[in-house]
């Protein structure tokens, strides 16, 4: 890149209008443009390095190019800022790129040196640029009376998209010594509960750093030891079913009856309705908070249900903002359906403007189905599904924490998959998994008390705004 001085870039202007005033022809446009804008921007052929290990376990580092152009970059001019909403991917090489700046008006485009902003550069499309750091275009007016200063900021990722990371934010005593462990997120407050001396304790830690965990004391007495099987939240109040009774709370401390339970079991909760299994063993709903229930239309018998470790989704159809999809997925008791091998699944499609029933997934090819475990637990992860439990039960002979498991297509099929397996240092007898708004999913661990949080790097890019080009 050639260092040309700001006295030289507009004597070469001047000179270049005055060859221009000379030409002899009628046809010629003699008047100066006093316009100075870059009215489009885009990248050449780029290099990707990417690290690949062998079988053997050594790492090669291989080379591949792709269009920079199918990155669109947006112009801001109001903020004079050029920049590419969608990041280049993972292993990009910045530090030799070449653009093509086009001006308006053929405007005359120099770019400023990093070490000396008082040096301009003359800017070429066949010279590379180093864009690891933001570079500042200015843009001369052919008459060399205007300029307009323009940041160009090439955004690259500094991950790989696929990739997840853990990182273990504590170790607590208090939470090593609790079975039968759930965890979810309600508010801004990730919570655990579980049981310890035959009694019912809930813990909670602020979001997002989920190191300092308080034990709660409730002002409804002694909790249940099954308290995980009780529990439900809508992601802002918490439920539980406790002494025939229904309780309702913000904080997991403070607890206010909300009606008389006629049900057996609680298995989950929306903003705008309680579901339950019903004494009679139906699936059931409440639109005010226990008082009153209806049974829910099912498209297979009732005895399919699941009725134990029962986890309940709630996802918006990505076809349609307006319609929203409920799954529930658990299992049957284990003693009274003994040979079953696999967890049952539900779901409903909720659609304001047709009523539509709870349909059951039929359990065909067993090759991808989620087996049947104790404590069986399942959260929503970006767009899949992920799930974990003890050991078998029923006629599955599954062992405890042996995956982690994955469904990409709403709990239809169920598979391993790379991108998520336990952390390396792990260590649980039993494990909860729930996931917050930032799509942190985090792991307690009954046996050490360890609590982890990790993310698939893709679900933490934060979105870059994008600006109207003009």
């Amino acid at each position: 890149m050639k260092k040309t001085s700001i006295l030289l870039i507009l004597l070469t202007a001047c000179s270049m209008f005055c060859t221009s005033c000379l030409g002899d022809t009628e046809e010629t446009d003699l008047s100066a443009y006093d316009d100075a804008a870059i009215i489009a921007f885009s990248l050449g052929t780029l290099n990707k390095y990417t690290y690949t290990k062998g079988d053997d376990g050594l790492e090669t580092l291989s080379k591949t190019t792709y269009n920079g152009a199918d990155y669109k970059f947006y112009i801001d001019h109001d903020k004079g800022e050029i920049y590419n909403p969608d990041s280049l991917p993972y292993g990009t090489d910045a530090a030799h790129v070449l653009c093509v700046v086009t001006s308006k008006n053929s405007g005359y485009i120099t770019l400023l040196d990093t070490e000396n902003e008082n040096t301009m550069l003359a800017y070429s499309s066949s010279d590379s640029i180093n864009f690891t750091t933001a570079r500042k275009f200015v843009v001369t007016s052919l008459n060399g009376e205007r300029q307009r200063q323009y940041t160009v900021k090439v955004n690259v990722h500094q991950q790989e998209a696929d990739k997840f990371y853990w990182s273990k934010t504590t170790t607590s005593n208090a939470l090593a010594s609790l079975t039968d462990i759930r965890s979810f997120v309600c508010g801004n407050h990730l919570f655990l509960v579980g049981a310890q001396l035959s009694k019912g304790h809930i813990y909670t830690a602020t979001l997002p750093e989920g190191k300092n965990w308080q034990h709660l004391n409730t002002n409804i007495g002694t909790l249940p030891a099954d308290i995980s099987h009780r529990i439900v939240t809508d992601g802002t109040s918490i439920y539980m079913l406790k002494d025939s009774e229904i309780w309702k709370s913000e904080d997991g401390a403070n607890w206010t009856k909300t009606a008389d339970a006629t049900i057996s079991t609680l298995i989950g909760a929306t903003t705008e309705e309680l579901y339950a299994i019903s004494s009679t063993g139906t699936l059931v709903s409440s639109a005010d908070m226990g008082q009153t229930w209806e049974e829910e239309t099912l498209d297979h018998d009732a005895t399919l249900l699941p009725t134990a470790d029962v986890s309940m989704m709630i996802s918006t159809l990505t076809t349609n903002a307006q319609v929203k999809r409920l799954l529930l997925v658990g299992h049957r008791d284990a003693t009274t359906y003994a040979t079953d091998l696999w967890a049952q699944a539900w779901s409903k499609i909720i659609d304001p403007d047709a009523a539509q029933p709870w349909m059951y997934y039929t359990l065909t090819d067993s090759k991808f189905l989620l087996p049947m475990l104790k404590n069986l637990q399942v959260v929503s992860y970006g767009s899949a599904l992920l799930a974990i439990g003890g050991a078998g039960e029923g006629a599955s002979t599954a062992e405890a924490l042996s995956q982690i498991y994955y469904s990409p297509d709403s709990g239809v099929t169920w598979m391993s998959d790379d991108r998520y397996t336990w952390p390396s240092d792990m260590n649980a007898t039993e494990a909860a998994i729930a996931t917050d708004s930032d799509n942190f999913l985090w792991v307690v661990c009954s046996g050490s008390g360890q609590v982890w949080r990790g993310r698939l790097t893709q679900l933490g890019w934060e979105a870059i705004e994008r600006a109207i080009t003009e």
